[in-house]
This record gives C-alpha cells, structure tokens and sequence, in this order.
C-alpha cells in the first residue's frame, strides 16, 4: 500500500519521514526521488552516487543518466505531458467510466512511467519487505497521476504548518521576495491538496499539523499509525532503530537526527506585529480550519 506525504517545504515533512521509517512495517524515503542537477546527500552518509541502495535504485528503474526532459532521477509523469494535461487525464482517468483508456491516447508514455514506479517499488520491496510505502516528493501532480492508474494508493498524509512559521522560514532562506507572496502561496498549496485529496482520494486524507508532530513524545500517534494500517510501535522518535533501510532524502537534520524533537517557532521573534497581522488576514479562511487560532498581532 502506496501513501503519499503532501506539504510545502519547511512543514516538517523530513522529521516525518525519520519517523515513520522508524517502524518496523514502513518504508518512508522522505523526498524520495533524486535530483539529477546536483548530487545529493543520502541520510546514510553517502552522497547518492555513491550510495549502494540508491544504486541498486537506478539499475532496477533503468535509470538513463542522458534523460534531460526531467530534473528527477525519476519521471513524475509520462514524457511529453504538461502538469495541466497530465492531471486533466488522472481526472479523466479516475471519474469517468472506462476512462482508463485516456492513457491509451498518449501512446506508451503512460506504460512507461507506470513501469518505471513500479519497478521503483519492486526494488524497494526487494531491499527492505514492508508492507506500507510512504512517498514523500510532496508532488500533488505525481499523486494525482499514480492515483489514477490503479496503483494501490491507500490515502494522503497532508501536512500543514502555521502560516507564520512557514512565511518566517520561508522569508529566512529567501524563496520569496515578499511575506504577501509567501503566505498567498501558503493558500494556494494547501487549498489544491485539499482539492486533489477530496477528488483521488475522498474519505482517505490524515491531517497532520507540524506543531502536534514536533512535539511527538505527547502526541498520540495511534490514529496515524491506523490511519496507514499499522499498529503503534514505541521508538518511532528514537535514533536510527533500521540502518538497513535508512535511506531518505531530505533537509540536513537527517545527518544529525538523535530522536530529539524540538519545535521551531522562531517566528514569533522573526515576524513583526504588522507582518504577523498580514499573514493572519490572507490565511485566515485556512488557519482556522486547521487549528491555528492564536492571533498574535
């Protein structure tokens, strides 16, 4: 069973990962799939071209290192294809009856991005059997894509984060040259998930708040682990507990994870009353849906 992690960056989908790949029924590779512009570091220590697992990743897939049409090690859907046309088709796909042909129309494209992922899977199975596989790309289109192509997709993690916190890290590593546009894109990302989750996967979308995750020793993990069809096991927040299958691709703290969670709400330092205010009105339809009522401005 394929879950798919959807968030923004800087929501805390690497300490997620970190987690969830901690128990002993789940494989969860945090972004999952490499980037081919630059080589990166594997939560193993070994960049990715020197990686043994991810190695073995590209052999299975019949990885062609000479592919520019992608900036993944990985296609996120068939060749040719723009985002739009791509997930018009999953819609297609999915909601009318014997809308499985659409894919026939765009000749062997679809057969072989759906061979790629799977072999992409069977690989994985091959390294580490699991019976639950957590992608984390946080790519809705790639969802939308292998949703639709009868892939066992058992649901959405959707991970949120208080908009100023997102807006104030955002703004720290400049992915934005304004805090309007950081917190408009915040609505843009979280309304299209919920949209995408309510159309590919209706009545299987987990919420997940980064504040509640970070502070893991309180939170009840039970209904997310029930949620993926797994029991809770203790030492989900501890160190590395499978060497095997520690994989995953992500943000630095993979290198240095220690089982020791702290939340970041630098925010409320780095943001002044006016910026919080204004973040607090573009988000407001969303911040209360997800539980972030205390304004602070």
């Amino acid at each position: 069973m394929i879950f798919f992690v959807l968030s923004q960056s800087y929501h805390g989908s690497t300490l997620l990962s970190l987690l969830l790949n901690n128990h002993s029924e789940i494989l969860s590779l945090g972004d999952t799939n490499p980037a081919r512009h630059f080589d990166q570091i594997c939560s193993c220590g070994q960049s990715v071209s020197s990686c043994e697992f991810w190695d073995t990743v590209r052999k299975g897939t019949g990885y062609d290192p000479h592919h520019t049409n992608y900036d993944r090690m990985m296609r996120k859907k068939p060749d040719g294809m723009n985002p739009v046309s791509a997930v018009l088709c999953a819609l297609v796909a999915r909601h009318v009856p014997g809308g499985q042909g659409i894919w026939k129309l765009i000749g062997n494209r679809a057969d072989i991005f759906k061979k790629e992922y799977q072999d992409f899977m069977d690989t994985c199975q091959q390294w580490h059997p699991h019976r639950i596989f957590v992608d984390g790309e946080k790519n809705i289109m790639k969802y939308c894509m292998l949703a639709s192509m009868g892939f066992p997709v058992g649901g959405v993690i959707h991970v949120t984060r208080d908009p100023r916190g997102f807006v104030a890290s955002a703004m720290k590593y400049k992915r934005y040259e304004t805090v309007e546009q950081a917190a408009r894109d915040w609505m843009r990302y979280h309304k299209r998930t919920m949209l995408f989750s309510r159309l590919f996967s209706p009545g299987r979308v987990f919420n997940l708040r980064y504040e509640d995750m970070a502070n893991w020793s309180d939170y009840d993990s039970g209904p997310l682990c029930e949620f993926l069809g797994v029991k809770e096991q203790d030492g989900m927040n501890a160190p590395v507990q499978y060497a095997q299958k520690h994989h995953l691709l992500g943000n630095k703290m993979l290198l240095k994870f220690d089982g020791t969670v702290k939340i970041d709400e630098k925010w409320r330092q780095l943001l002044s009353n006016e910026e919080k205010q204004q973040i607090e009105t573009i988000t407001s339809p969303l911040m209360g849906k997800f539980g972030y009522t205390d304004k602070i401005a």
